[in-house]
């Protein structure tokens, strides 16, 4: 709708002289499909999707693996019967999916993006309660991410939970805004 109202203003201010029918027509052509998504055109900050370490998720919360800021994961999650969730989901686990735990230190405060590159509940909990997302998005535009959830964090050690993922594979990177 904003585009819409934003075209309309811009074909008015045209039609007076005061921005070009090509501007109004940019802004009201709808976004090309990205036919093939390419990882080249990551924003700096998402350099470390381009190689991540492999890594394979815990199903004990006391073994956890550590991960890290800016550091991309190529995990190997377990079925979702075979987690122990510290803290039960927002979301139930599905039967036949797969999930897994992680642990990540903060050091600093600020947004964190978890994001992935498939579908997956994703819950960042800390001293027994999970925290609230801020946003969710698909990530930066034509990529293989597939999935960006925001998180305000402070200085701590968080569990990630992971759960009702389609497979037992799924790439993660943790940034910080």
């Amino acid at each position: 709708m904003k585009t819409l109202i934003l075209a309309m203003t811009l074909i008015a201010a045209a039609s007076a002289g005061q921005a070009s029918v090509a501007q109004a027509q940019a802004v009201s052509a709808p976004a090309a499909a990205c036919t093939t998504p390419s990882d080249s055109n990551l924003p700096p900050a998402w350099s470390g999707w381009i190689s991540p370490e492999t890594l394979a998720a815990a199903g004990d919360p006391a073994k956890s693996p550590d991960v890290s800021v800016s550091h991309a994961y190529d995990l190997t999650l377990l079925s979702v019967a075979q987690v122990m969730y510290p803290v039960a989901a927002d979301k139930a686990p599905m039967v036949n999916s797969f999930g897994g735990l992680l642990s990540l230190k903060v050091t600093e405060t600020g947004t964190y993006t978890v994001a992935l590159d498939d579908k997956a509940w994703v819950d960042v909990v800390r001293d027994g309660k999970i925290v609230k997302s801020v946003s969710h998005n698909q990530g930066p535009a034509c990529t293989t991410v597939h999935k960006a959830v925001d998180f305000t964090l402070e200085p701590g050690v968080y569990a990630i939970q992971l759960s009702n993922a389609p497979s037992a594979s799924l790439k993660l990177l943790i940034i910080r805004k």
